[in-house]
């Protein structure tokens, strides 16, 4: 079985009520069964909103209507299971070849500093 990882947030700061997205990552060719897992670290003192968007093509990316949040609105330097801004969620997106993962600042008074791991199985 092989795992992937991509290095996808790097710790640049996201403003408070702005959102950054990852380079696209072309899921083609890769044994992933459908299970994707982040990895993340989240500091800063806003809160972060963790999405993905799919696409067909590499260059049409969609969020869907009721596609579910990685992780809702109310991640934060304390969240994750030590409390810590440490936290790894394993998420089953639907079915497209390229995907973009999105993180949204959503306490629109401070900024975040995201670092975070897709994990392709």
């Amino acid at each position: 079985m092989d795992i992937t990882t991509k290095y996808i947030f790097n710790g640049a700061s996201i403003t408070a009520d702005t959102s950054s997205e990852s380079d696209p990552i072309n899921l083609q060719g890769m044994a992933n069964d459908g299970v994707l897992s982040l990895y993340i670290y989240e500091a800063g003192d806003g809160t972060g909103q963790w999405t993905y968007m799919l696409s067909p093509n590499g260059s049409d990316y969609v969020e869907f209507t009721d596609a579910a949040d990685i992780i809702a609105a109310a991640f934060t330097r304390i969240s994750g299971p030590g409390a810590d801004g440490y936290d790894i969620i394993q998420f089953s997106p639907e079915l497209a070849p390229f995907i973009k993962i999105k993180v949204t600042e959503t306490v629109k008074s401070d900024a975040i500093t995201p670092v975070a791991y897709l994990i392709i199985k």
